[in-house]
């Protein structure tokens, strides 16, 4: 047997193609309880996340563009406008809006979709290693394995990981490198370094992919969850620092040293550098999405039939034909879509201030996700064995840490970088740092009491549990239910005089005493 997933249902997939693949459709009206019904819920809840921030992303791009617009003087492109703080501020509230109603939006998927409570009744890996022995809690029979080696294994990934970190620096001080030496020709000095930066972090986030999965690997986790956060933990800590380090340098070094900027301030670079990271990102990501399972298949197809006579039938059974696609992983897809959304994000809500139109090329890199996702699942991969979720897990907090750390970034560039600004013009160096604080003090506690004032959790969707949780505590687990009833046994005296009741029908004679010596004191 070389392999065994399951078959794409025709008509399922067929009508899921037809609904989901389609160009002039809103992100609101995909059909999200179709793709959980075929793909399974931890798929579901991504598209539906994708969706939702495709979605609210139409909400920012329009003042987006707005303000793009007016940073065009006399023809030229001014990054530096007097529109560009009140944007900023409104992109940070923009984004803790967008996480509170998926939060909301993601209970509701979680109720309906009967993945309320999952993880607390998750089972161990298979590939979970340890020694069976008996619970020293409840005696029942566990696997045990030794904190110590856990540590162990710990430790080494963060050696690793370092290492990697180093090089990505050293990568960026190569890139830079560049720059200089292409400083006579002025249109090498703005294309290849940044074609060059673009490419080299795409390829140290394939590298570094594999290696932290077999870091994770090592370190044994006894869940899918634990695995997966783990996992998602390492692959973000790397992706945030070989995506954005190189644009802070840029933004808050670079016209500090020998490269210098244009006027004494690197936003234009920073522009255009995104410019090319987004173009990259949608044009040969998206490409490669399509085309490597295309290539793989026919490949793998050719090494199939390639030994048959060339006047054979070479008709294949659709089990086959199904056998050549690519196989799906529900959880290695989601993190690696996942990374790619989080990198936009950081894009986005980090970087708002020096570059505005960002949210407006991450609605068309996400309104382009979505249908090529769709035709991947729905033509290029094997049927994706479903898996169950409750939550889209830590891509939450990484989605919510990214938000609260625009705050500093955006306060940063405003205040330091942006030095031809018509508001802080006359402003002293010392006003500015004081401005600065003041900027994510006021900003950070706006944000916290937005989150704080909506629920998490709508109402509606907690009665529902509270319903749910009472059905299976009474019908699945038999409990005694309190029905109010009346017990008549209870009230069988009150008509008697008091003299008439005795304490003998009601207790034991023990219980009654003439003193309190031999009751209560006793010697």
């Amino acid at each position: 047997m070389l392999s065994f997933f399951p078959l794409h249902d025709p008509t399922v997939v067929n009508d899921l193609y037809r609904t989901w693949v389609v160009w002039q459709q809103w992100p609101w009206n995909q059909p999200i309880d179709k793709l959980r019904m075929y793909l399974g819920e931890k798929a579901g809840l991504y598209f539906g996340f994708l969706c939702h921030y495709t979605e609210w992303l139409i909400y920012i791009a329009i003042p987006a563009l707005l303000v793009f617009a007016a940073m065009f003087k006399g023809g030229f492109y001014n990054t530096e406008s007097v529109f560009v703080p009140p944007f900023a501020v409104f992109v940070c509230l923009w984004a803790v809006l967008m996480l509170e109603g998926w939060k909301g939006k993601q209970a509701t998927y979680a109720l309906e979709w009967g993945m309320a409570g999952f993880e607390s009744q998750e089972q161990d890996r298979p590939e979970y290693k340890g020694d069976v022995q008996w619970s020293p809690i409840d005696g029942e029979k566990m696997t045990f394995y030794p904190k110590y080696k856990k540590q162990a294994a710990a430790n080494r990934s963060t050696i690793i990981i370092s290492c990697m970190l180093l090089l990505v620096l050293v990568s960026i001080g190569g890139v830079f490198t560049l720059k200089v030496v292409l400083d006579t020709d002025a249109l090498a000095e703005e294309i290849v370094p940044s074609a060059v930066q673009a490419i080299v972090i795409q390829i140290l986030n394939a590298v570094y992919r594999g290696m932290a999965k077999e870091m994770t690997d090592n370190e044994n986790h006894q869940t899918a969850t634990q695995y997966e956060d783990s996992l998602v933990g390492k692959l973000y800590l790397f992706t945030f620092v070989n995506s954005y380090a190189a644009l802070y340098f840029m933004a808050f070094i670079q016209g500090s040293t020998s490269l210098g900027c244009e006027k004494g301030s690197c936003m234009n670079d920073l522009a255009y550098t995104m410019v090319v990271l987004f173009m990259t990102n949608l044009i040969v990501g998206n490409a490669v999405e399509i085309i490597t399972p295309m290539v793989n298949a026919y490949l793998k197809k050719q090494a199939e039939t390639g030994d048959l006579d060339p006047d054979a039938d070479k008709r294949v059974s659709v089990a086959e034909l199904q056998y050549c696609l690519e196989a799906y992983d529900p959880m290695e897809s989601s993190i690696e879509d996942f990374t790619t959304i989080s990198i936009e994000f950081g894009y986005v809500v980090l970087f708002s201030s020096a570059f505005p139109l960002a949210p407006f090329m991450a609605f068309i890199s996400e309104f382009c996700q979505i249908r090529t996702d769709g035709y991947k699942l729905t033509r290029l991969f094997q049927r994706a064995e479903p898996i169950g979720a409750e939550d889209i897990g830590i891509w939450e907090k990484i989605f919510s840490l990214t938000t609260y750390a625009s705050v500093i970034s955006n306060a940063g560039i405003t205040m330091f970088v942006m030095t031809e600004d018509k508001l802080f013009t006359s402003w002293s160096y010392s006003t500015r740092i004081w401005m600065f604080i003041m900027f994510q003090y006021v900003l950070v506690t706006l944000m916290t009491a937005l989150d704080e004032a909506i629920d998490d959790v709508p109402e509606d969707v907690i009665v529902q549990q509270q319903r749910s949780e009472f059905f299976e505590n009474s019908v699945i687990t038999p409990a005694t239910i309190d029905d109010d009833a009346i017990n008549f046994e209870d009230y069988k005296d009150q008509w008697l005089e008091p003299g008439s009741v005795t304490y003998l029908d009601r207790t034991h004679d023990s219980h009654y005493h003439e003193t309190l010596e031999g009751s209560v004191f006793m010697d």
